[in-house]
């Protein structure tokens, strides 16, 4: 008999998974940046003569050593360009004006995949392994560099989602396992089949093996882009998403962490294989859908 974790709390109504994961996937994605405010310096707000773009990059946050993303080398005067290679491998170099600042935001990989017919999501939580750790302390080893968390804290009332934990050199990527809960057996599947590569200017590429079908461009399953993504900020702050596709279409799909921001949203293309969703005050959020740009 397939053996259950003691954080399992029992069988779930099987739901076909599109409903599944859109009534709650990116409930914990959204913890991870939710749980992250608060931690460090508090927000000290632009001067007065801060354009709205330069209000991206204005707050103080916690120092590289302790976040769970990159800040790429940035290159150009005015106009600014940074390397990024998306979990998926695809590269491209992104430019922007400097009062953009999207180097000094710092960006995490995010993907979704089919695992059966269950959806999930991996994607780097902001605090890595010690926000993680909010939920409770570790409670096993699955492999050499996956773990088994309790999961984030959720409202007062409602069960926290099991969690793994994936560690690749300093990134810290999370699953968290919700609806249709795995059983020991399928959790260590997957902690098997999922790979992961650093490459030299530290991006982290994915690949998987079965059970894990990694989503791939342009691919959308029940209105949610299954396309690799990168996010640029967030954690308190206005985010920016660069989401590889193919022949993008400014009515695609907007990332949930770009439609959950409290002011304005909006999305367009970057490029034919670069769909970009920002997310923030208004004014913000067009100057940069009008300014950047991706070439690959």
């Amino acid at each position: 008999m397939a053996g259950y974790d003691v954080i399992d709390h029992g069988p779930r109504r099987r739901r076909w998974v599109a409903l599944a994961v859109l009534s709650g996937l990116v409930v914990v994605p959204l913890a991870g940046i939710i749980l992250s405010r608060g931690r460090g310096l508090p927000p000290t707000p632009p001067s007065a003569s801060a354009s709205p773009s330069s209000a991206l990059a204005a707050r103080p946050t916690l120092s590289p050593a302790q976040e769970n993303k990159l800040f790429p080398k940035e290159t150009g005067g005015a106009v600014k360009s940074v390397k990024v290679t998306f979990p998926d491998g695809f590269a491209a170099t992104v430019t922007y004006p400097s009062d953009v600042g999207l180097a000094r935001l710092g960006v995490r990989p995010y993907m979704l995949a089919t695992i059966g017919t269950r959806l999930r999501v991996f994607y780097a939580p902001a605090g890595g392994e010690a926000e993680v750790a909010t939920g409770g302390p570790r409670i096993r080893d699955l492999t050499p560099n996956v773990s088994l968390w309790p999961g984030l804290p959720r409202a007062v009332g409602t069960l926290q989602d099991p969690l793994l934990l994936f560690a690749f050199k300093h990134w810290r990527i999370a699953m968290p396992d919700g609806e249709l809960q795995m059983n020991f057996e399928e959790r260590l599947a997957v902690a098997r089949a999922l790979h992961g590569k650093v490459t030299s200017d530290g991006y982290l590429v994915l690949t998987a093996d079965p059970p894990i079908q990694l989503g791939s461009p342009g691919a959308v399953m029940g209105g949610l882009m299954l396309s690799p993504q990168l996010w640029f900020g967030g954690a308190g702050d206005p985010i920016v998403v660069l989401v590889h596709t193919v022949d993008c279409r400014k009515d695609m799909p907007l990332p949930d962490v770009v439609v959950q921001q409290p002011e304005d949203f909006a999305g367009g293309c970057a490029s034919k294989d670069v769909y970009i969703a920002v997310g923030g005050p208004s004014d913000l959020v067009h100057h940069v859908l009008d300014t950047v740009r991706v070439q690959s």
